[in-house]
């Protein structure tokens, strides 16, 4: 197609054009058959050769004008790759911030592996189906709106994870990686659209423009791989996920602007029309043309597919989509895996794994272009298979090399430098190869079905990954947890190559088998008369056609038996979906820390934690106003309280109590000790009982009327320490009738907080009982730890 003169008249022209296709005459089916053979799509394994016909010439115009034209339709496609290219720099960049930081996370919030596994599960869980939603939302809403929804999302999500670390809170994490895992996927299916949409139009292979804009996210994937961990040496711990969060919102910033120029892109550069915009002119032409607008709805209508269709795509389209799942289980997890993997197999530092792991990304900065642009020269070849087998070959080596025992090969520069070259132009690859394999109008629904079950490979290995790296660690705490994971990378990475292999062999096969075409009847030409409306035509025999590609009439059919694997193969997926899902529940279920109790009880055991300190002191500052012994109001640690039998319920009391901390002075006649020098210091002689004790008898002295059920540390400072005694009111209906408790109404628990036998009396009274035995004998007390009993009836 010839740009106009106007730019501004580029959506015009174009909608006359589609409008003006309506009312062609059929030329003879030879001509038919070379176009069709010509936009069909184009074989992997096969040398296509140029087709032939007659045409047209566009209209002449000066060569000044036209070399203008041509530049600022070079120009303004530019400008319009680089937003593309901003779009998710900021997304790649939160994608790969964790993996460094995996040692660092472990230690501080006390996740384990599996947790891990979690929290990188949860980043590319919704990614198992938003990018089939992703693609159904750039079909119907256009390219600008979805670009921004995308975003948005991304920027939510990564708001989320940057509060999840500076509240320390796993949760808030794993829920910030979910909702960027709403954004990430469909805003990729939406870059590549866009690259697409201005670059196929033109006869401009796709291979450069696409490895461009898929450089643009590698490159912050291994700007983050390489920054993360030094930003938190340099800058705290923090540093990283500010990052991220900063280069998401300039992304949001960078659509807006690419949103409110987006009209002035498609008119400059004479990009495709979407559905949106057909329907926009049909819209504008209703007041003047009911006819022509109902016509352009029509072509809008056509241009939209459904999801149910892609189980009509034939077999070389399933074992494409296997080759997808394998890949996603041999590709991200290690991406992710591999500074810990590093670490833990080659005792190195968490700094120098760091290093040498964020290499695995650095080879898609410079192998995306020069692979793009020898499958754009090359393109009468089958490059595509051909260089998917070598990179397979490539990355099983890296496995191999890394399932060697560490003794023999003493560094993973070699598996890392060779997964990085396998890895390095391998998605671009995967992405060129839907055209070929696929027809046009199919396009964007096999990248959101391409997208979606390598996700799912990612999801399920990446989980099952991180219990099998706890599960080695529990039964070898001594040896090493990632080399039954290495195994496993290494058999995937060989059934991944297999699949590559049957991709090419059923694509030959189909290429070799006659192909089944729709004789045209009489009435699939349309009617010459002038008279007859536009609309008359019946929808199952008009031929419509874009901008950009030819009438198709007729198109290659499958078997009955292959549209029924079809189906099978869709169940599959489908289930392999659903399956990721409850992998993935299931483990958060099985690996959960409870609710807010469990939170309360880990927090409290990270006492030098910034939020714990910043808390235990305002609280030792407002329970120095109070007086010495003080009902409280609630406890104030109230699953410290519940483990220790209290319940929030008639009967049930809380007492708090301060105690002087450090030895008392014990009382002597006259104050002379007697005996020799070194025994006369009083400061030496210790209470035989805590300091926990003495406030359980003090407040059961104040109490004279309950029951002293047990007591726990609250608080401290460098003259008191703070605690709490739960107290039962023995006359209580609620404490008489409740069994769990009415024990402690007997008279034999009358003052057992000062005869040993509440919990710190039980520690301090020793084997037997009375006051008597108030104070622990040594000799006792090591007979006890050290004597076996074996009785007769146990």
């Amino acid at each position: 197609m010839s740009l106009s003169h106007n730019p501004r008249e580029h959506r015009r022209s174009s909608c006359n054009e589609m409008l003006a296709s309506l009312d062609f005459e059929v030329p003879n089916p030879d001509y038919l058959s070379e176009i069709e053979c010509e936009s069909e799509e184009e074989s992997i394994t096969s040398i296509p050769s140029p087709a032939v016909h007659e045409s047209t010439p566009p209209t002449a115009r000066p060569r000044r004008s036209r070399i203008r034209t041509d530049y600022r339709a070079f120009l303004i496609r530019s400008l319009a790759l680089l937003c593309a290219c901003s779009l998710s720099v900021g997304s790649h960049y939160a994608s790969y911030v964790l993996g460094p930081l995996k040692s660092r996370i472990s230690r501080d919030l006390g996740t384990g592996h599996a947790e891990y596994g979690l929290l990188i599960s949860a980043l590319s869980l919704n990614s198992t189906w938003t990018p089939l939603v992703g693609g159904i939302l750039t079909g119907n809403l256009g390219t600008t709106l979805a670009s921004i929804l995308a975003t948005g999302v991304v920027f939510l999500g990564t708001a989320f994870l940057l509060l999840g670390d500076i509240w320390g809170n796993v949760r808030l994490m794993a829920l910030g990686l979910f909702v960027f895992g709403l954004g990430v996927s469909p805003l990729a299916v939406v870059q590549e659209t866009i690259i697409v949409r201005f670059f196929k139009s033109h006869g401009h292979g796709l291979g450069v423009p696409m490895a461009i804009g898929l450089v643009a996210g590698k490159g912050a994937s291994f700007v983050s791989a390489r920054t993360s961990y030094p930003l938190t040496e340099h800058f705290g711990p923090r540093a990283p996920f500010y990052v991220a969060t900063i280069l998401a919102g300039m992304s949001v910033v960078i659509n807006l602007v690419y949103v409110a120029a987006s009209r002035w892109f498609v008119d400059g550069a004479g990009a495709e029309l979407e559905a949106v915009d057909i329907s926009e002119e049909a819209h504008r032409r209703s007041v003047v043309s009911m006819s022509e607008a109902q016509a352009l709805e029509k072509i809008a209508a056509k241009r939209r597919v459904h999801i149910r269709e892609i189980t009509k795509l034939g077999d070389v389209f399933w074992a494409y989509i296997a080759v997808n799942i394998f890949c996603g289980t041999i590709w991200a997890p290690f991406t992710h895996l591999s500074a810990n993997i590093i670490e833990l197999r080659y005792q190195m530092t968490e700094k120098e794994a760091a290093t040498v792991a964020s290499y695995v990304l650095v080879g898609s900065i410079f192998l995306y272009p020069i692979c793009g642009f020898v499958v754009d020269r090359l393109k009468r070849r089958p490059i595509v298979v051909m260089l998917l087998c070598l990179s397979s070959i490539f990355t099983l080596a890296a496995y191999a090399w890394l399932a060697l025992p560490p003794s023999w090969t003493h560094t993973a520069k070699p598996a890392i430098a060779a997964f990085g070259f396998g890895h390095g132009f391998s998605p671009l690859l995967l992405v060129l190869l839907v055209p070929q394999i696929v027809q046009s109008k199919y396009i964007s629904t096999a990248l959101g079905a391409h997208k979606s079950l390598e996700q799912t490979g990612a999801t399920i290995f990446q989980t099952l990954a991180g219990l099998a790296m706890d599960s080695a660690r529990k039964k070898h705490p001594e040896g090493s947890s990632t080399q039954g994971v290495i195994n496993a990378f290494l058999i995937l990475n060989f059934l991944q190559l297999l699949s590559i292999l049957s991709v090419a062999y059923l694509q030959r096969r189909r290429n070799t088998a006659p192909r089944l075409r729709r004789p045209l009847s009489a009435s699939s030409r349309l009617s010459d008369d002038p008279s007859r409306p536009l609309l008359d035509v019946p929808d199952s025999d008009r031929r419509y056609s874009s901008t950009e590609s030819r009438v198709r009439v007729g198109s290659l059919e499958i078997s009955k038996q292959e549209a029924r694997r079809g189906h099978i193969f869709g169940i599959i997926c489908t289930t392999l979906i659903l399956a990721a899902w409850v992998l993935f529940l299931g483990t958060a279920w099985f690996n959960r820390k409870m609710g807010a109790y469990k939170y309360i009880g880990e927090l409290y055991k990270k006492k030098q934690s910034d939020v714990l300190r910043f808390l235990l002191r305002v609280r030792c500052w407002e329970y120095r106003q109070l007086n010495v012994i003080h009902r409280a109001s609630r406890p104030s640690r109230p699953d410290k309280a519940r483990r220790l039998g209290y319940k929030a319920k008639q009967g049930y009391v809380i007492y708090r109590i301060r105690v002087r901390r450090g030895n008392r002075k014990k009382q002597v006649p006259k104050g002379a000790t007697f005996g020799k020098p070194v025994r006369q210091g009083v400061n030496h002689l210790k209470f035989q009982r805590g300091l926990r004790s003495t406030a359980e008898e003090r407040v059961g002295t104040r109490c004279g009327n309950l029951r002293v059920l047990n007591s726990y540390w609250i608080n401290q400072d460098g003259v008191y320490k703070y605690y709490e005694v739960i107290l039962v009111d023995p006359n209580h209906k609620a404490i008489r009738k409740d069994p769990r408790i009415n024990w402690i109404t007997k008279p034999v628990h009358k003052r057992r907080e000062a005869r040993g036998l509440t919990s710190i009396g039980k520690q301090n009274r020793g084997l037997g009982k009375g006051h008597r035995h108030n104070h622990t004998p040594a000799r006792s007390t090591w007979k006890k730890h050290n004597t076996l009993s074996l009785r007769r009836y146990r």
